[in-house]
């Protein structure tokens, strides 16, 4: 059994039998006495178990007899047809082609339907033939003095150099319609036009026509118009920057005309020449 010294407390172990023995401390050398072990109480009584009832007896289960097995019905053979009796053997007979005469054809009597025709159908993966584009219709010829006109523009001007000869540029002459030149007549036939504009968008310059010429003025969207048949002769006005010329009117008037460049400023000079040159001949 195990204890502790009651002076220094070191636990010390002895056997049963020694209780009571007066022994001395290993450790702190006093004289002790082994105690008697410690008796274990012994365990609470066990309440008794309660009594399990009986159980009532029950009937024993009626035996399940089994069901009969029903063996399957045999098998009902498929009757084999019988072969067909064979006919009694007969003479054969040889047998005898006829060849009839071919028919005479009758006579026509007039009233009979031609032969019909059937056209053979087309291959389906073939294309139908391009069409023929329609050759362009020619520009009915200018008057005289709209040809004069274009002459001298075409002999002074290079090409490239702000002046379109007929046929002017639609997208040009719509410009012009749309900002200057808005008295042109629906018959009337753009022959030359001179663009003042540094980017060729054609809103503002001079448009001549087959009868007279349009021009800008100073006023935003106002245009004055020239006919061909009041010219009688032009003198040059000043050059740069603007290349005037100031056109003789019939009824002694003066106008003063842009052209814009000194080309196109030569080349009216030019045509206005060749009016008055008419004029007096």
């Amino acid at each position: 059994m195990k204890f502790a010294c009651p002076y220094c407390g070191q636990h010390l172990d002895a056997d049963e039998d020694m209780a009571g023995t007066e022994l001395d401390c290993p450790v702190c050398a006093k004289p002790i006495v082994v105690p008697a072990p410690e008796a274990v109480p012994p365990p609470p009584p066990q309440p008794p178990a309660a009594a399990v009832p009986p159980l009532p007896d029950t009937p024993p289960a009626p035996a399940v007899e089994p069901e009969p097995v029903i063996p399957p019905p045999p098998p009902v053979p498929e009757p084999v047809p019988s072969p067909p009796p064979e006919p009694p053997a007969s003479a054969v007979l040889p047998v005898v082609k006829t060849v009839s005469p071919p028919a005479e054809p009758l006579p026509s009597t007039g009233s009979e339907a031609p032969p019909r025709v059937e056209a053979s159908p087309a291959a389906p993966d073939a294309e139908p033939p391009p069409p023929v584009p329609e050759p362009p219709v020619p520009e009915p010829p200018l008057p005289e003095k709209a040809r004069l006109l274009r002459d001298c523009f075409a002999a002074a001007v290079s090409p490239g150099a702000g002046v379109h000869l007929s046929p002017v540029p639609e997208k040009k002459l719509l410009n012009a319609r749309k900002t200057f030149a808005r008295e042109i007549a629906a018959d009337e036939r753009a022959v030359v036009f001179v663009d003042f504009t540094a980017f060729g968008t054609g809103k503002r310059g001079i448009l001549f026509t087959d009868r007279r010429c349009l021009h800008a003025t100073a006023s935003p969207g106002a245009c004055e118009s020239l006919e061909y048949d009041d010219i009688r002769g032009c003198a040059l006005k000043r050059g740069f920057p603007h290349y005037d010329l100031s056109v003789i009117l019939a009824n002694g008037a003066s106008r003063q005309v842009g052209l814009g460049t000194p080309a196109a400023q030569g080349a009216f000079e030019a045509f206005c020449g060749l009016l008055a040159a008419a004029k007096t001949a």
